[in-house]
């Protein structure tokens, strides 16, 4: 299930790390910056950019575990985002997934992407950067023990 971004009292730039985290949790912001701040040596207040294994890192100790889907027996080239939600199969469908396009990440789920320049649950047909090519997607899996 995703959820709206919790920015709670967070009145700073919510980063695509931190705002895939609170789509993905419902935890607020300031939360998630933390999180990803302690993978990376930085305060939340400086988090901004992180790698995608500070973010893999954190999914994992917030109880997910993380299956990466390996596009290339689908595709010849990185689909574009649009395409990938388009054409992704039941199993990616009924999943949330972490999509990781060139320096970004969303989040998916059903028939929904969001991301922190949605900050909500948008119809995957009318996401923001449809365009960007797909680098990796991660089958998400909760209740990890």
């Amino acid at each position: 299930m995703l959820h709206p971004i919790n920015r709670g009292d967070w009145d700073r730039t919510v980063w695509c790390g931190p705002g895939v985290l609170s789509i993905l949790t419902g935890k607020p912001v300031r939360e998630t910056h933390a999180i990803l701040g302690r993978h990376c040596d930085k305060t939340a207040e400086k988090v901004s950019g992180v790698p995608l294994d500070a973010i893999l890192l954190a999914l994992y100790e917030l109880g997910f575990l993380v299956r990466e889907v390996d596009l290339s027996t689908r595709y010849n080239k990185p689909p574009t985002l649009r395409r990938y939600l388009r054409e992704r199969p039941p199993s990616e469908r009924m999943s949330e997934v972490l999509v990781s396009t060139h320096g970004h990440v969303g989040a998916c789920h059903l028939g929904y992407y969001c991301d922190n320049h949605t900050g909500v649950m948008a119809p995957e047909d009318k996401c923001k950067g449809g365009r960007r090519l797909v680098e990796t997607v991660f089958i998400l899996i909760r209740g990890r023990t």
